[in-house]
């Protein structure tokens, strides 16, 4: 095994980190969307490639991304450059004017790829389209390198009474640094009590050797580490026991909008 690919929505770290730790991968022949072919002069390299991409099937394929391999640093949420199918990605604010690098705004593409419209829905079209741009329905940031970072998809922002909270980053941190007891997690935004606005809440999937741990701990060491990263701290973990505790959709995607419904009455009944 040399190489790993991932398109569609962009990976965590912490899944990613212990894929590359296995196998080995030619020297000299690591670029994004290549196979190594084998011929590459000098000894193989310890650890495998993970080649992941941002992409959608309005966008038409995957349009942004970057190659992670053993060595790499760890940056979260980066989904690298976009390729070169895209004429121009920016991160815009609801006028649909470019914002600076670094705030966080909408993700939005111009591209011959993407998709003409949705099908008898003209209305549904329009909603995706501003100012010459497709709408990816993500927010993001881009670096002064031009490296953008997925930060959540729109219906999934969580909307406390402090500001917006993103659900990707703090899922980055409980997969990666909560390794010992998370397995794999997902933060969604449940409703507060009048005037709370929504709360953050993470269903939880424990590693097999995690024990006999309880929701609180895992809550504890999880905003520790949140708290670390400078990011915002959970109001709950719900520990899912059973398959259907964190229900996936045909792509095999967690249901955010099932978990919401589900725990909708968590804080407030």
């Amino acid at each position: 095994m040399h190489s790993w690919f991932n398109t569609g929505d962009s990976a965590h770290h912490g899944h990613i980190r212990r894929l590359v730790q296995l196998g080995e991968r030619p020297a000299g022949l690591i670029k994004p969307w290549l196979i190594p072919d084998g011929t590459a002069a000098g000894e193989p390299l310890p650890g495998s490639q993970f080649i992941d991409g941002l992409g959608s099937s309005e966008m038409g394929m995957a349009l942004f991304g970057q190659v992670t391999t053993p060595e790499s640093p760890r940056d979260d949420r980066c989904v690298g450059k976009a390729q070169e199918a895209v004429i121009k990605a920016a991160v815009l604010d609801e006028n649909g004017e470019e914002v600076p690098d670094g705030t966080v705004g909408l993700l939005a593409v111009i591209t011959p790829s993407r998709t003409p419209g949705y099908w008898n829905d003209p209305g549904l079209t329009r909603s995706f389209e501003l100012n010459g741009y497709w709408l990816t329905g993500d927010v993001a940031r881009r670096d002064g390198e031009g490296n953008f970072y997925h930060l959540d998809r729109t219906a999934d922002v969580i909307e406390t009474a402090d500001g917006p909270v993103h659900s990707l980053p703090v899922e980055e941190v409980l997969i990666a640094d909560c390794a010992a007891l998370v397995q794999d997690c997902s933060v969604v935004g449940v409703p507060g009590k009048a005037g709370e606005g929504q709360r953050p809440v993470a269903v939880v999937r424990l590693q097999a050797d995690a024990g006999d741990v309880t929701a609180d701990e895992v809550r504890e060491k999880a905003n520790k580490a949140l708290a670390d990263a400078g990011l915002a701290t959970l109001d709950a973990v719900v520990i899912a026991r059973t398959g259907d505790d964190l229900p996936l959709g045909p792509t095999g995607k967690v249901l955010k909008r099932e978990l919401r419904t589900r725990h909708a009455a968590m804080f407030t009944r």
